[in-house]
Order: structure tokens, then C-alpha cells, then sequence
């Protein structure tokens, strides 16, 4: 689902598409891998003709640069939301 504003100013917007129909195995994916962070981490997944690739992770997207202010006032809302204890 597309956010009604813009998060970063530095990625392309591109419009949007189906969802990849190996989408619920990227979600697992992820998921597992989140889990194992205890924290917040972006992970880049592919769709292939053999299913999701793994792309790469990265706990802090693009040096926390380039946010908008909708970006920054949506992540941070997350992060307190989800991990109240950690802020």
C-alpha cells in the first residue's frame, strides 16, 4: 500500500505493481530475520523465477539521511510504538 506522502527524498518513486506472488514467502523471511534482531532492520528481498533472494539488511537505511519530515515523524512513531523500551 502506498504512503500518501513521500518517506525519502533521495529514492525514486516508481508506481506501483502487483504484489510478487512469492510475497508471503518474502514476509516469512523477514520476519524471521527481524525477530532475530530484536530491532528495527530494513531487508531488501527480490522476486525470481525460483522465488524470493535475499538482497541485504541493513539496520540503518541510507544513514538516516534524506528523510522527510513525514518520514521521520512516521519511523519514529513506529520505533516508540513498537519498542517503547528502547528510545
Amino acid at each position: 500500500m502506498p504512503f500518501d506522502e513521500r518517506i525519502n527524498t533521495s529514492n525514486l518513486e516508481a508506481a506501483p505493481r502487483d504484489p510478487p506472488l512469492c510475497l508471503s514467502e518474502m514476509v516469512a523471511c523477514v520476519r524471521r530475520l527481524g525477530a532475530a534482531y530484536e530491532t528495527y532492520v530494513r531487508v531488501d528481498m527480490y522476486a525470481s523465477d525460483r522465488g524470493c533472494v535475499f538482497g541485504e539488511f541493513s539496520s540503518t537505511p541510507a544513514e538516516g539521511r534524506n528523510f522527510t519530515p513525514f518520514g521521520d515523524r512516521y519511523l519514529g512513531e513506529l520505533w516508540e510504538r513498537t519498542f517503547p523500551d528502547r528510545t
